[in-house]
C-alpha cells in the first residue's frame, strides 16, 4: 500500500481506491484473441455507419490473428507479459507494430492515410521485436518509454552488463520459475533488499556488492524488478529508484522474467543489446563490428552479426569468471552456487545466438561453427571452474 502525505493508504492492487481490504489479485491474463474477437463483432454488428469499410475491418482482423498465430503464439504471449499483463500497455504495443513503416512493412514510404495491405506486412522474429524495441528506427537506443529496455549497464568508465544478468538470475532462482500459464506473482515471494545485500556481501564482499546493488538499482529503474504488493510506498517516489530501501521486498517482474527469455530464444534482443552497449572497439578491429545488424543485413553480412556476437560473448565470459574466480577476491563459491546457480551466464546468450545460426543456415560454415565450439569449449572450462572442478 501507498502512504501520501495525506495519510491516505491504498493499496497497490487497487490504486486508484482508497478502501481498507484486501485486493483481488488477478492470476491469468486476459486471452487477447478472445478479447479482439468479441470487440471485432461487437462493433461489426453495429451500423456501418459505425465502422465504415467493413472490407478494412476484416483485413486488420485477419492480420491480426496472423500475428498472434505466428510461432505458436509467441508474440501474443511476449507482449503481453512485457507490458505486465496490462491490456491497454498492450493494445498500444500492437498500435505500434501495424503502423510500424521501418521494420513490419519494409521501409514503406509514408502516406497521407493509414492502410492495411496484408501484402505489405512481414511478420517474423527480427521485424516483430525490432518494431516493439526500435519502433521506426534502423538502431536500438533502449529509450526509456521502451517496454523492451537496454539491461546491460555500460558506461566508457565500467561495464556491469554481467551484474545485471546475474542480478536477473539470482532472482529468478531464489523466487523461482514464472509458471507455463503466465500466473502474475505481484512478488508475493519477494525478497527484502537488506537480506539480499547482506548474502551478497557474505558471498562477494562490500566492493563488489556496490556493483551489484548498482545493477539492481538500474533494473528497477527498467522495471524488471518490481517491488512487492506487500510493499509500502509513497506515491510521488513511486517506482523510482530514491524509494528503495532495506525493508522493500523486490521481485523479478513479468517483463523481466520475458526479457530474459527472449535471449536463449533467439540472437534478436542480445543484437540489440550489442547495439548500445558501450564497448571498446580500439584494439579488437578484426574480430569488433560497429556496424549496426540493419547496416550488416542490407549488406548481406550476417555473417559478420553472428561473428561478432560470439566474439562478445567470449568477452562477456571472462567479466563472469572474474567475478566468481579471482584470486585477489575470497569468494564463497558454495554460497555463489546456492545463490546464482551452478551453470555460467553466458550459456543462457550462446544458446539463443546458436538458435539463430542454425535458422539462418550459416551454422554450417567453416569460419562461423568453428567460432561456436571455440566459445563453447572455453564457457565449459569456466563452467569447471565455477563448479570447483579445476
Amino acid at each position: 500500500m501507498y502512504r501520501r502525505k495525506d495519510s491516505i493508504e491504498l493499496y497497490r492492487g487497487l490504486e486508484a481506491f482508497s478502501l481498507a481490504t484486501n485486493s483481488i489479485l488477478k492470476k491469468k491474463p486476459i486471452e487477447l484473441d478472445l478479447f479482439f474477437k468479441k470487440r471485432f463483432d461487437y462493433y461489426t454488428s453495429q451500423s456501418p455507419k459505425v465502422i465504415g469499410n467493413r472490407e478494412s475491418w476484416d483485413e486488420c482482423y485477419n492480420n491480426l490473428m496472423l500475428l498472434n498465430e505466428a510461432f505458436e503464439g509467441k508474440y501474443k504471449a511476449m507482449i503481453v507479459n512485457l507490458c505486465f499483463c496490462n491490456i491497454r500497455a498492450a493494445l498500444a504495443i500492437y498500435s505500434k507494430v501495424f503502423a510500424n513503416r521501418f521494420w513490419i512493412q519494409g521501409n514503406r514510404t509514408k502516406e497521407f492515410f493509414f492502410t492495411v495491405d496484408p501484402k505489405q506486412y512481414n511478420f517474423n522474429n527480427i521485424n516483430v521485436i525490432r518494431a516493439i524495441g526500435c519502433g521506426n528506427c534502423a538502431v536500438f537506443s533502449g529509450s526509456e518509454d521502451s517496454v523492451i529496455p537496454n539491461i546491460f549497464l555500460t558506461t566508457e568508465h565500467y561495464d556491469y552488463s554481467i551484474p545485471c544478468l546475474l542480478v536477473m538470475k539470482y532472482f529468478i532462482k531464489m523466487i523461482g520459475e514464472q509458471n507455463d500459464n503466465l500466473e502474475i506473482t505481484y512478488g508475493e515471494n519477494a525478497i527484502e533488499l537488506g537480506k539480499i545485500l547482506q548474502q551478497w556481501i557474505r558471498i562477494f564482499g562490500k566492493e563488489r556488492t556496490e556493483q551489484f546493488h548498482k545493477a539492481l538499482i538500474y533494473l528497477f529503474e527498467q522495471r524488471v524488478l518490481r517491488k512487492s504488493i506487500e510493499d509500502t510506498d509513497d506515491v510521488d517516489t513511486l517506482d523510482k529508484p530514491e524509494s528503495l530501501e532495506n525493508r522493500s521486498k523486490l521481485y523479478i517482474s513479468p517483463r523481466g522474467y520475458e526479457l530474459m527469455a527472449m535471449l536463449s530464444r533467439d540472437s534478436v534482443y542480445f543484437e540489440m543489446l550489442r547495439e548500445c552497449a558501450w564497448r571498446e572497439y580500439k584494439g579488437h578491429e578484426m574480430s569488433y563490428s560497429s556496424q549496426p545488424s540493419y547496416e550488416l543485413l542490407i549488406q548481406k553480412k550476417q555473417y559478420v552479426i553472428f561473428t561478432d556476437l560470439l566474439e562478445y560473448i567470449d568477452y562477456l565470459r571472462e567479466q563472469e569468471e572474474s567475478i566468481f574466480f579471482n584470486p585477489n577476491d575470497n569468494i564463497d563459491l558454495q554460497e555463489y552456487q546456492n545463490a546464482f546457480g551452478s551453470s555460467m551466464m553466458v550459456t543462457h546468450l550462446l544458446n539463443g545466438v546458436e538458435k539463430s545460426l542454425r535458422y539462418s543456415g550459416h551454422f554450417n560454415t567453416s569460419t562461423l561453427s568453428d567460432k561456436f565450439l571455440t566459445v563453447q569449449q572455453n564457457i565449459a572450462e569456466s563452467s569447471k571452474r565455477l563448479q570447483g572442478n579445476m
